[in-house]
């Protein structure tokens, strides 16, 4: 996806689990994907739960027994600051100090290359040397705004997209707080919305939250953890392994019963082995915000509290070491690896010692569908750790989880230690205004009930009409791009052609007979005991159950999954679809006074960006159904590879990061080759139409993504993210292309020049195998 975010699963089964910690920051980049749209969706309404969580993580075969309380004493002593004495008082300050402002970043030496990182949040400054467009097109652009930008108090960036998502919560929270729409969805809404603000509705929760964590705390067997772990409270809570609805890899039509690895509190395996600075401070935030629910309502001593947090590092080091790591699961072939299709009693036979049967019927899928086990190894590993040996430290996993999802959540101490926790995570110079958190929390959680209500107001059918337009438009240029792969032999081509044809279009929001049910979704009102807390999980098991409904129906491509009223476009290969969000329709993205170039420039460029996932080395394992289908002859697949490979190489030759270590072209290699696919399709338009102006279509493209992001803020971010950083999407990207190169008169020697024989652009180039 152009933005960061994608889609495969389905949002509302697992939405607002507290089983999956969030980052930080509920401020998000939506600028792309590296998860699924649920997934996303789920860690950004896992409120202030702390640690990155990454459902992907996979496994390779680990043997032998082991003992968990060995090998974890180095993520045990990381990010410790000797300042933990006093956190059974910490988060009693009151709202006035909790806005107390962080020192603001210092003064950043410039660094990366071979351009500097110029997404860096006070990288640019007036000392910094004006480049030029030969040299540095994406810095000679947006030099005066990165320079001149000041960042906004509670703020993580700088950029169009930030200023987008004001806009969008500046009309969200007008809808929420619109006392005259009587709607269901409305009323909804304006319920969890107070209740989020209800200091002393959330205290009356404080009970509510203790026997959720105690229930883990009191579990002193492997039997009784065996029946919470297959229980309705264990499977809509936090679990040691994730189970959810999926598409049928085979048979798209239908759903698929998908089991996922143990998510980790670090993201993914590689943290695990050599722990990164953002590893630390993801650590540091996670530790905290578990440490004190411990402490403030399970009744925990610091001392315990600690030993709960190492017990919850020795378990996830121990599973770790049989998953994928960040580079394994983005390689071509991992699609294939993580597809292990097999019966309930072939999943049970592979985990004896785990209530697997107990944990699916918790979970309440249709039994008739398949399953598909992402990682045997994985489970296998799992299942050898699953002894009364190793039960301190899973159940430690299982209440750190729990606790520190629920901080958030809780009353107003705990959430202003939240609040603190995340300002010292990201870097933040202060917090925002809590009215802006309860719009943010409640749209994600109640996306489609705000998307209901943002549309009615904001969107109509031509904007709908108008969007279709363009995609069709830029559609018929990639088929005529995929005529002229001259790479391509006639059979990969016509069934490439085929699948562009099949592509399903979602501009904008679902029709009318198209949206979800979520008639069953009820909060139970203040006045009955209701609270916060209880709310959020009321929310979460009602959309579990609208999910278990959707299990035994046929999949409708036209439905939506993933919500509208935020920034965002995506391309789901398992529909074979691309959906623009009503919610990127503003600002520099798309408006009606735009002239056709900085349409082109902006929108246009996403669109096409969607369009070539569709080809990417991802989704050209994808046919036109949406099943996983080598639809490519050997030759053509072998060729692909190569070029995939040499996209990969230049990538992974630049060095953005402050410690000179490199991307990693592997992980980037989808969106990258999106972003020049989306570019060639627009360039392709451009030679139709008379008197273009390229200057401005350029500029414009690279004006959208003038961003300046916090510095630990951008590390937390692209360290493992599929997107490569703002300023080499442009610079990267553009040199591609002779238009580019002839316009500036770029030549050898300059910095934007690349020689033709050293392109790496998959697609639309229409060159010859090499």
């Amino acid at each position: 996806m152009r933005r960061r975010l994608t889609a495969v699963l389905l949002a509302l089964c697992i939405i607002t689990s507290t089983a999956l910690p969030a980052f930080a920051s509920e401020e998000k980049d939506q600028k792309g994907e590296g998860s699924t749209a649920e997934q996303s969706l789920l860690m950004e309404t896992s409120e202030d739960a702390g640690g990155f969580q990454s459902v992907e993580e996979a496994s390779t075969l680990e043997t032998g027994e082991q003992s968990l309380s060995e090998g974890a004493e180095d993520l045990a002593s990381v990010a410790e600051t000797g300042e933990q004495s006093s956190l059974a008082e910490t988060g009693k300050e009151s709202a006035a100090e909790s806005a107390e402002e962080l020192p603001v970043q210092e003064k950043i030496k410039p660094y990366g290359s071979p351009w500097i990182n110029s997404n860096v949040y006070g990288m640019i400054t007036e000392d910094t040397p004006r480049p030029g467009v030969r040299d540095d097109f994406y810095l000679a652009v947006n030099y005066d705004y990165l320079n001149k930008t000041k960042i906004k108090p509670g703020h993580e960036v700088i950029g169009t997209e930030d200023e987008i998502s004001d806009l969008l919560i500046d009309r969200i929270s007008g809808l929420m707080t619109d006392s005259e729409d009587t709607s269901p969805e409305a009323d909804r809404v304006r319920t969890l919305y107070q209740m989020y603000l209800d200091w002393e509705g959330r205290e009356k929760g404080r009970d509510y939250i203790s026997s959720k964590i105690k229930t883990i705390l009191n579990i002193s067997s492997l039997e009784d953890l065996s029946a919470y772990l297959g229980s309705w409270e264990g499977r809509t809570g936090t679990n040691i392994l994730e189970i959810y609805l999926d598409t049928d890899i085979d048979d798209p039509g239908r759903h698929m019963t998908d089991i996922g690895p143990t998510s980790l509190t670090l993201g993914t395996r590689d943290e695990y082995e050599s722990i990164t600075d953002s590893g630390k401070r993801n650590k540091k935030h996670s530790d905290s915000a578990a440490k004190y629910m411990l402490i403030q309502y399970a009744g925990c001593s610091e001392e315990a509290a600690q030993e709960l947090i190492e017990n919850r590092y020795a378990f996830e080091k121990a599973v770790s070491e049989s998953m994928m790591n960040s580079t394994e699961l983005a390689a071509g072939d991992s699609i294939r690896k993580r597809t292990n299709i097999m019966t309930a009693e072939e999943l049970a036979a592979a985990a004896p010692a785990l209530p697997i049967k107990e944990m699916l019927s918790a979970v309440g899928f249709d039994p008739s569908l398949r399953i598909n086990l992402e990682q045997p190894a994985w489970l296998t590993k799992l299942n050898e750790l699953y002894t009364e040996e190793n039960l301190e430290q899973i159940r430690a996993y299982l209440v750190c989880e729990t606790a520190a999802g629920y901080i958030g959540k809780a009353d107003e101490a705990a959430y202003r230690e939240a609040k603190r926790l995340e300002r010292e995570f990201s870097g933040l110079s202060a917090s925002r205004e809590d009215e802006y958190y309860a719009t943010n929390m409640v749209a994600r959680v109640l996306w489609q009930d705000v998307d209901k209500m943002y549309v009615a107001k904001y969107c109509s059918p031509q904007m709908k009409e108008d969007i279709r337009t363009l995609m069709e438009e830029a559609i018929s240029t990639y088929r005529e791009m995929l005529t002229e792969e001259t790479w391509l032999s006639p059979e990969t081509r016509e069934k490439a052609i085929s699948k562009l044809d099949h592509l399903t279009l979602l501009p904008v929001y679902p029709d009318d007979d198209k949206w979800l049910d979520w008639s069953q979704i009820s909060i139970t009102p203040a006045a009955e005991g209701g609270n916060y807390a209880l709310a959020m999980d009321e929310i979460s098991e009602a959309q579990w159950k609208i999910c278990q409904q959707m299990s035994f129906e046929p999949i409708d491509k036209q439905v939506w999954n993933m919500r509208t009223s935020e920034m965002n476009a995506a391309y789901m290969p398992t529909t074979n679809s691309i959906l623009v969000f009503a919610g990127m329709l503003n600002g520099k993205y798309y408006n009606e006074s735009m002239s056709r170039e900085e349409k082109m420039g902006a929108i246009g460029t996403v669109i096409g960006h969607e369009i070539s996932h569709a080809f990417d080395p991802t989704g050209s394992q994808f046919d036109e159904t949406g099943a996983v289908h080598s639809w490519w002859t050997d030759d053509d697949r072998a060729a692909f590879d190569k070029r995939a490979s040499k996209l990969i190489a230049a990538y992974d030759d630049i060095h953005p990061w402050k410690d000179g270590s490199a991307c990693n072209g592997t992980i980037l290699q989808g969106e990258v080759a999106a972003d020049m696919g989306g570019m060639a399709c627009m360039l392709r338009i451009a030679k139709t139409i008379d008197g273009f102006d390229y200057d401005k279509f350029f500029r414009a493209y690279a004006e959208l993504d003038a961003v300046g992001y916090l510095e630990n803020v951008m590390e937390n971010i692209y360290k493992y993210d599929p997107h490569p950083p703002y300023y080499l999407r442009v610079n990267m990207t553009l040199p591609q292309f002779d238009e580019f190169q002839r316009l500036y008169d770029i030549q050898p020697g300059d910095g934007m020049y690349v020689a033709p024989a050293d392109r790496i652009a998959i697609w639309g180039m229409g060159r010859s195998g090499e």
